[in-house]
C-alpha cells in the first residue's frame, strides 16, 4: 500500500510538471497574440500545477501575479477575484501587510464589478451573497496597512450596492441633459424605466430583456460621459467628496470584525474628513457569532429569539454580556471623550440585526444612547445623501398619518390619530382602519414630508428580501418592491411603527442592508423610525407620543427618539400615572410588565424589548 501510494504520487507529480510546462508554453503564445483572457487562464493552471508540486512559495505568487496583468478588476471580475484572494493569503501569511492590502483591494474592486455585472436584482443580491466576506477582509487588510481612508472606502463598496442605485437620482442632473442631448436623456430614462419595471415585477437572472435593457443603459451612459460637461455622470460620489460638501462634522462608525483583529473604523466629515481608529483586542468574530447562533449547547442565540418575544430580553442580555464591554465600550469612550454630540452607526453583515445602541456595560448598565444619540445608516454614502435631501425639507408641509388597517391594534388607531394632532401640518390625510388601503396611501403620499404608519409588518429573512412588508386594509400586504414604486421624494420623515420594519429582510445578503427603512429611504426618505422586532402596542404607543413632543420642540429625529426611548426605559410607576392622567387613552388595559435589573426603584418598561426596539437611519 505504501508503495501504491509513492506510485500515485509520483504519477500525479509528472502530470503536474507536464500541465505546468505546457500552460507556461500557452501563456506565452496567447499573451503574444493578445489573447488576454486566455492567457490569464494558462498562468491560472501554472500556479495550481505549482501548488500540487509543493513548489517556492515565490513560484506561485510569480503566477498569481501574471494571471493579475491578464485578468483585471474591469476585464474579468471574477477571475480576477478568484487569483486576488489567492495572491492575497499567500501576502497574509509571509507578514507583508502594504502588498496584502494592495491585493485585497483589487480583490475589492472585482468583487464590486461583479455585483454590479449581475443583470438582475436577484443576481446581484446572490452575488453579494457569495463575495461580501471579502470586502471585511479587504479593510482589515488595509487597516494593518496604516491606510484607514482606503478602508472605508472598501467597506463602502460592499455596502448597501442596490441603495446606492435607487439613490442614484440624488446625483443626476437631468435636466440639463435634456437640453444638450436629448435623445440620449430620452434613452436613458426609458431604459432606467424598463429595468425598474421589470424587476418590479420580480424578473429573474435569466431574463433576456432585462439583460439587453441594462447592457443598453450601461451604453447610455458611456455616451452621455461623452457629452460635454457631463464627464462624472453617474460616478458615484465618494464619500470624502460628500463629506466635503456637508456642513457638519458628523460621525460616522464602522464596526470592523475579524478572526484575529478587530477594531471601529471612525469617519469624522468637515474639509477635510478624517479617519480614525479604535482597536477591540478582546473581541474575535466567533465572539459575535456565538452571540448570534449561541453556543450549540442550551442557547439558541439571538437570531432564534429575535421571533421569539418571551426569549428576546433574555439574549439582549446575553449579547450585552457578550459585546459590551469588549464593542460598546471603548467605542462610548472615545465618543464622550471627544464631545461627540451624534453617531451613525454603519452595522457590518449581521450586526446589523443587534440593538447596537441599546448593548449595555459596567455596574451601571449603561448603554452607548446614555452616552450620546445614535442613528443608524445602512453605509455612509447613504447617510451623507439624506443628509443633503434634509436640507430642504425640514418644514412639515403635508402628514399622512396611517393607523390600524387590520382593525386588531388596540392602540395603533389612537396613535395615529395622536400623531395627526401633534404634527402641524399645512395639510394632513388620516387613514384609519377600512379607509388605510393600497391606493388611499400611495395617493396620499405624493408631495407628504411627515409620514407616521402604525399598523403590523414583517420582515422575511430566507426568501426575497423585497418580500417584507406592511400590512394594510384587507389583510393586503404593501411589499418593499411596492414602496420602490411609491413617491416619497418629499418626505423629510418616515416612521413605520411596525413590527420589523428595520430588520434586515435577507441574511445571506446582510450587507445590502435591505429592510423595509432603507428601501424607504431607496423610495425617497430622508428619514426612517422603524423597529427590530416585534414591538409591544402599549410601549410604542407611548413612545410615539413622547417622540412627537419631543420632535416638535427641537426638530430632530434622532435626538427625539433618543428622549423618548430613554423617557420610556426610565419612568417609574408613579410618574407614569402622571403621564396616563394626561393621555387616558394609553394606560395599560391589561397585563404587567417584566422590569429589567436596572439599578433605582421599579421601572415598568425598562425591559429591553420595550423600549429599545426603534432605530432611526438617514439623517
Amino acid at each position: 500500500m505504501a508503495f501504491s501510494r509513492t506510485g500515485a504520487r509520483g504519477e500525479q507529480v509528472a502530470l503536474a510538471r507536464e500541465a505546468a510546462s505546457d500552460a507556461l508554453q500557452a501563456a506565452e503564445q496567447l499573451a503574444q497574440h493578445g489573447d488576454r483572457g486566455a492567457a490569464g487562464g494558462a498562468w491560472w493552471q501554472v500556479a495550481r500545477a505549482y501548488v500540487v508540486l509543493n513548489a517556492d512559495a515565490l513560484q506561485v505568487r510569480h503566477a498569481l501575479e501574471q494571471c493579475l496583468t491578464h485578468w483585471t478588476p474591469e476585464t474579468a471580475p471574477d477571475r480576477c477575484l478568484m487569483a486576488a484572494q489567492g495572491l492575497a493569503a499567500l501576502c497574509d501569511r509571509g507578514n507583508e501587510p502594504e502588498s496584502a492590502a494592495d491585493v485585497w483591494t483589487m480583490a475589492a474592486d472585482a468583487a464590486a464589478n461583479t455585483i454590479r455585472l449581475s443583470a438582475t436584482r436577484e443576481g446581484r443580491l446572490a452575488a453579494v451573497a457569495e463575495v461580501s466576506p471579502v470586502f471585511r477582509r479587504a479593510a482589515l487588510a488595509l487597516v494593518s496597512a496604516g491606510r484607514f481612508m482606503n478602508a472605508i472606502e472598501v467597506l463602502e463598496l460592499g455596502r448597501a450596492q442596490e441603495l446606492a442605485a435607487w439613490l442614484e437620482r440624488d446625483i443626476v442632473e437631468i435636466d440639463e441633459l435634456r437640453l444638450l442631448a436629448p435623445p440620449l436623456a430620452q434613452r436613458y430614462e426609458d431604459l432606467r424605466r424598463e429595468i425598474d419595471e421589470a424587476e418590479g415585477a420580480g424578473a429573474d437572472a435569466g431574463d433576456e430583456g432585462i439583460a439587453r435593457a441594462s447592457e443598453g443603459l450601461a451604453a447610455a451612459v458611456q455616451q452621455i460621459r461623452r457629452v460635454p460637461g457631463h464627464g462624472e455622470f453617474l460616478r458615484r460620489l465618494s464619500l470624502a467628496e460628500l463629506a466635503n460638501g456637508s456642513a457638519s462634522a458628523q460621525t460616522i462608525a464602522y464596526p470592523l470584525i475579524g478572526q484575529q483583529r478587530s477594531c471601529w473604523l471612525l469617519f469624522e466629515g468637515g474639509d477635510p474628513p478624517r479617519v480614525s481608529l479604535i482597536d477591540l483586542p478582546g473581541l474575535a468574530a466567533r465572539d459575535v457569532d456565538t452571540v448570534l447562533g449561541g453556543d450549540g449547547r442550551d442557547r439558541a442565540g439571538y437570531l432564534a429569539a429575535v421571533r421569539d418575544a418571551d426569549r428576546l430580553d433574555e439574549q439582549i442580555y446575553a449579547a450585552s454580556a457578550a459585546l459590551g464591554a469588549t464593542l460598546m465600550t471603548p467605542l462610548g469612550d472615545e465618543l464622550a471623550r471627544r464631545g461627540c454630540d451624534e453617531v451613525c452607526l454603519v452595522p457590518l453583515g449581521l450586526l446589523g440585526l443587534l440593538p447596537l445602541h441599546a448593548l449595555t456595560w459596567g455596574e451601571a448598565n449603561t448603554c452607548l444612547l446614555d452616552v450620546l444619540p445614535v442613528a443608524y445608516a445602512p453605509s455612509g454614502y447613504a447617510r451623507m445623501l439624506c443628509e443633503r435631501r434634509v436640507g430642504v425639507r425640514n418644514e412639515p408641509r403635508k402628514l399622512v398619518s396611517l393607523g390600524n388597517p387590520s382593525d386588531d391594534l388596540d392602540y395603533a388607531e389612537g396613535e395615529a390619530r395622536m400623531v395627526d394632532d401633534a404634527v402641524s401640518a399645512t395639510e394632513s390625510v388620516l387613514l384609519i382602519r377600512d379607509a388605510a388601503t393600497r391606493e388611499a396611501l400611495a395617493t396620499a403620499l405624493r408631495g407628504a414630508t411627515h409620514v407616521h404608519l402604525a399598523c403590523h409588518g414583517s420582515a422575511t429573512v430566507t426568501a426575497d428580501a423585497l418580500d417584507s412588508a406592511l400590512w394594510l386594509a384587507g389583510n393586503d400586504p404593501v411589499t418593499a418592491r411596492d414602496i420602490l414604486g411609491f413617491n416619497l421624494d418629499a418626505a423629510r420623515l418616515v416612521v413605520a411603527s411596525a413590527c420589523e420594519s428595520g430588520q434586515i429582510g435577507s441574511l445571506d445578503a446582510a450587507d445590502e442592508a435591505l429592510a423595509l427603512s432603507t428601501v424607504l429611504i431607496g423610495a425617497g426618505a430622508a428619514g426612517v423610525v422603524s423597529s427590530l422586532w416585534e414591538v409591544d402596542d402599549q410601549a410604542t404607543a407611548m413612545l410615539m407620543r413622547r417622540f412627537y413632543d419631543e420632535l416638535n420642540q427641537h426638530g430632530r429625529p434622532g435626538r427625539a427618539l433618543r428622549t423618548a426611548m430613554l423617557w420610556l426605559r426610565d419612568t417609574p410607576d408613579e410618574e407614569l400615572d402622571e403621564f396616563w392622567d394626561q393621555h387616558p387613552e394609553l394606560r395599560v388595559r391589561s397585563g404587567t410588565r417584566n422590569a429589567s435589573p436596572r439599578p433605582g426603584p421599579p421601572l415598568p418598561f425598562s425591559s429591553p424589548t420595550m423600549w429599545a426596539a426603534f432605530v432611526f437611519n438617514g439623517a
